[in-house]
């Protein structure tokens, strides 16, 4: 799981079957109308890591992007993008993190996931489509602050989801 969907995840994958890999990808092609272009195919393996992560766990669907690349582990160790913090002098400390450098490698990881997202019914396409574009007004809006945009980002995805999936189920359990 850690090499897939969340490089904090150490636990062990069972891959999925073939049945699933056609279920899910029949689910894809309903939503969409034909199957995904090959650079936003999720990678089998990806694929039974978030449904393991988000229908056997119970966890929020969150997927690591520096990990949640195209064509599966192939684009991994490019991502990376750099931090400048102050040091409370004027001066400023690099640090390299992982992740994506830029909002285009950010997107390639995005529909990545948004594919695998529909795949797994886990969201919408126009809940997932309106994160893409409030993604992409806060890099028009601070071009320099990418950073710190995907930290926020980030973070985001992966405290905040499970938040909310917690407050749906109570609400669902209510009605």
């Amino acid at each position: 799981m850690s090499a897939l969907v969340d490089q904090s995840d150490d636990s062990e994958l069972a891959p999925a079957t073939r049945d699933q890999i056609d279920q899910w990808m029949s689910a894809y092609v309903t939503i969409m109308g034909s199957p995904p272009p090959e650079e936003e195919e999720s990678s089998d393996a990806q694929l039974a890591a978030l449904h393991r992560k988000t229908f056997v766990l119970k966890a929020a669907p969150y997927a690591d992007l520096a990990i949640f690349t195209p064509f599966g582990r192939k684009c991994q160790k490019a991502q990376k993008f750099r931090v400048y913090h102050p040091l409370g002098d004027g001066s400023y400390m690099m640090r390299e993190l992982p992740g994506p450098q830029n909002l285009q490698q950010w997107l390639t990881s995005w529909r990545v996931y948004k594919a695998a997202c529909l795949m797994l019914s886990i969201s919408s396409l126009a809940s997932l489509q309106v994160y893409e574009k409030a993604i992409e007004r806060l890099v028009l809006q601070w071009p320099k602050c990418w950073g710190l945009i995907y930290q926020a980002e980030d973070k985001a995805r992966a405290e905040r989801l499970d938040k909310i999936r917690r407050r749906l189920m109570v609400d669902f359990a209510k009605n």
